[in-house]
């Protein structure tokens, strides 16, 4: 075992490396060691371990060739995130012992592993599946990050990532080149007016491209299109110098819109470029999204960027970050600020910032790395849409990206580019409103003892203000933290305060599932004002600021100069399958008609709201065709005729009740009904009832029993998710569950 370093922090290392100790193929880099590892001292014994070597010989590795070590070769105190002082005291004793191993290649695991071999940087979702090399002990050894298997047991959906990149080692040990660069030298640049007639040619030709655009703005309201790339085969491009070629050639942009719209046309995140040419009066057939491709094949969030699957399916390097630092050079010598390189850049697709300029354009070494950066993502769309189109076949989904996404997206391009219109004299009217009753709550608040100078957006002052100053009592609890008992126990002290009672019951569990007594939130402040004023004018500052902030501040900011607002909405936001939107998060708007009424109608037309009335249930009652349920959706009031039959009372019998039990009643209906289908415990229920979890589980046992179809159907689904690992919905979609880790996720994924 090592001594103690110089200069760290433990003891000495309590553990040795494992495994094979002279040249392994592989060595796996973690970060520190867990209980068992320190009881064992070996690295990689407890249940990431585990994890780690199950998922090894699945893949076909030969675990008497792999090695391991860690960061740091002791245990933080409570099993903390090792400190970067840390990984650099440590480092010489793990580049010695690596040294004398010698292994041909280095698998880092999560931020702490990849660190102390890379040096810090971005992210491990950011670096992950993204080969490197380095110098050790005189020889040059591949490095590929990939995420901690204990990361695992915190997100199950990350196990497809881990298996990925484990795959991906194995490839570049049995010889596979780690990075093939694209073939830049069969990209051909069209900057001339007989270039563009033969590209034009090419496409009716063929009848197909895979099309990408390269732009000076994520918005074509305020940026201009720079080239155009267009590839129908694998490792070749054509790319069309928009500036050159198009730009004030109307006669040139009419060939090119008609030649579009004859032929099928494949974009990723056809969203954004297919709104931009439509901005040109360009509306191409627009039938396959690559993006939307490996979505339908993987519905997790944020795994579908081109770079990402470039990197991952076709070794490419990360040419995304080559261009961002070339420009960052060459602003440098042209004098351009160095911030130029972003200005808030959101998109899925970028791992920072990359806006480009018309300067970029006028520069000939930045013009050529950017066409070749232009064609290489034409050039990976059209290698992805031939693999994803195989693939879908193979996993029946192809209906779901043909009739349901593309649809979706056609329509929600048509969406941003129409806009929604702003009342500008209603928003301007409320801005001021809300201002003045902002400055009017503060006044109120900074009156109170020792308030004078209190920042009230910090939450450390307004806790210590709160249970220092004011000495107010905080929630009871065994620890820091509350449970839901200790919730349950306490809340019951705001009955009678209507708004607050409302706020509580509205919450979801997650928000004060980890909730610490000293909570500054909103639902704690909520609790806090049955024992003083304060508090509440703490909520009354909080909501006012984000109305102010967010539909006043935050609208205007993003209104077009045509006086609408834009939304960018997402098919692929959420693995569940509901679309998302941003800029704003329209899905996000309260229903207050104050708040609603910002967005009006163009002349000659209404606003009309819908909903479906308790869609949930009725397709429960669909889905399993049970008939109490089926007689329940056929009245009125669903929620009512449920609860009629949960706390077994006739509608007479109803009818009699004062309205704060029927209320009670209704609302215990509504929260297990809609509890059930959605897998709530009874400790999550409990809270928005009002009621202790004894009384919630017998009302939710209650309803099972009343509904036994329904109860057999919702067992029937879980038995399947645990059997097959997936869901697929009526219309082709999937949800997917790749691993089942143990009891507790099983619970998780039911």
């Amino acid at each position: 075992m090592f001594e103690r370093c110089s200069g760290c922090s433990s003891a000495g290392c309590p553990a040795d490396p494992s495994g094979c100790m002279i040249e392994p193929d592989v060595a796996f880099i973690g970060e520190a060691l867990g209980e068992e590892e320190e009881k064992q001292h070996k690295p990689f014994v407890g249940r990431s371990g585990k994890l780690l070597r199950q998922t090894l010989s699945v893949i076909g590795y030969k675990l008497e060739d792999v090695y391991y070590n860690n960061a740091i070769m002791w245990r933080p105190e409570s099993n903390r995130t090792p400190k970067i002082d840390e990984l650099r005291e440590c480092n010489p004793r793990l580049i010695h012992q690596l040294e004398d191993a010698k292994p041909k290649l280095l698998v880092t695991l999560g931020d702490s592993g990849t660190t102390s071999i890379l040096g810090k940087g971005l992210g491990i979702t950011k670096r992950r599946g993204i080969y490197r090399e380095v110098l050790l002990g005189g020889r040059v050894v591949g490095v590929l990050p990939s995420i901690h298997p204990a990361a695992i047991f915190r997100n199950p959906d990350a196990y497809l990532d881990l298996y990925d990149d484990l795959s991906k080692a194995l490839e570049i040990m049995r010889g596979q080149k780690p990075i093939v660069q694209p073939p830049y030298r069969s990209y051909t640049t069209i900057d001339t007016s007989d270039g563009f007639h033969l590209l034009i040619s090419r496409l009716r030709q063929v009848g197909h491209a895979s099309i990408d655009l390269e732009t000076t703005s994520l918005s074509p309201h305020n940026g201009e299109i720079l080239s155009m790339s267009f590839s129908w085969e694998r490792g070749y491009a054509m790319i069309l110098d928009w500036q050159r070629v198009i730009k004030g050639s109307n006669d040139r942009l009419g060939v090119l819109a008609s030649t579009l719209s004859g032929i099928d046309c494949t974009f990723h995140n056809g969203q954004f470029d297919v709104l931009w040419l439509r901005s040109q009066g360009i509306n191409p057939r627009f039938v396959f999204d690559t993006m939307l491709a490996s979505y339908s094949l993987d519905e997790r969030k944020g795994a579908h960027g081109l770079k990402r699957l470039s990197i991952g399916r076709y070794n490419a390097p990360d040419y995304d970050e080559d261009l961002k630092r070339l420009l960052h050079n060459q602003r440098t010598i042209r004098g351009e600020e160095r911030a130029s390189l972003g200005s808030g850049d959101t998109s899925e697709d970028r791992k920072s910032p990359l806006i480009l300029h018309l300067s970029d354009w006028e520069d000939e070494t930045s013009r050529s790395a950017i066409i070749q950066y232009n064609g290489a993502d034409s050039d990976f769309t059209e290698r992805l849409r031939g693999d994803l189109s195989v693939e879908m076949k193979k996993d029946e989904v192809t209906g779901l990206h043909d009739s349901i996404l593309i649809p979706a997206a056609e329509h929600f391009i048509r969406l941003e580019e129409s806009g929604m219109l702003v009342d500008k004299e209603y928003l301007e009217s409320l801005g001021s409103k809300w201002k003045a009753e902002i400055d009017q709550v503060d006044s109120r608040m900074h009156e109170f003892p020792e308030a004078e100078d209190l920042n009230f957006d910090s939450p450390k002052q307004i806790a210590y203000y709160l249970y220092k100053v004011l000495g107010l009592r905080k929630m009871r609890a065994l620890g820091d933290h509350l449970t839901h008992s200790d919730i349950l126990d306490e809340i019951r002290m705001v009955e009678g305060d209507e708004e607050a009672e409302e706020y509580w019951r509205a919450a979801p569990s997650t928000i004060y599932k980890d909730m610490k007594t000293t909570s500054t939130s909103t639902y704690m402040l909520y609790w806090l004002s049955q024992q003083h004023d304060f508090p509440r004018l703490m909520v009354q500052h909080r909501l006012l600021s984000k109305k102010y902030g967010t539909y006043y501040s935050g609208y205007k900011s993003l209104m077009r100069e045509d006086g609408r607002i834009g939304p960018r909405f997402r098919v692929h936001g959420t693995r569940t399958g509901r679309f998302s939107s941003t800029d704003p998060n329209i899905h996000g708007m309260p229903r207050l008609n104050e708040i609603k009424n910002i967005f009006i109608a163009d002349a000659g037309f209404i606003l009309i709201g819908a909903d479906y009335s308790q869609a949930e249930i009725r397709m429960l009652a669909h889905k399993s065709n049970d008939r109490n349920l089926m007689k329940l959706t056929s009245e009125s009031d669903i929620h009512r005729a449920i609860s009629r039959d949960l706390f077994e009372v006739t509608e007479e019998q109803l009818d009699a009740m004062d309205e704060e039990q029927r209320t009670f009643m209704r609302r215990a209906a509504k929260t297990i009904a809609f509890g059930i289908i959605y897998g709530r415990s009874d400790s999550s229920l409990a809270p928005q009832m009002g009621v202790p979890i004894g009384d919630a589980e017998k009302y939710r046992m209650g309803f099972l029993r009343a509904m036994p179809e329904a109860n057999r159907w919702i067992a029937q689904q879980k038995i399947i998710a645990f059997r097959k690992h997936e869901v697929v919905y009526d219309h082709g979609r999937k949800r997917r569950f790749p691993i089942i880790l143990d009891r507790g996720h099983r619970g998780h994924v039911e």
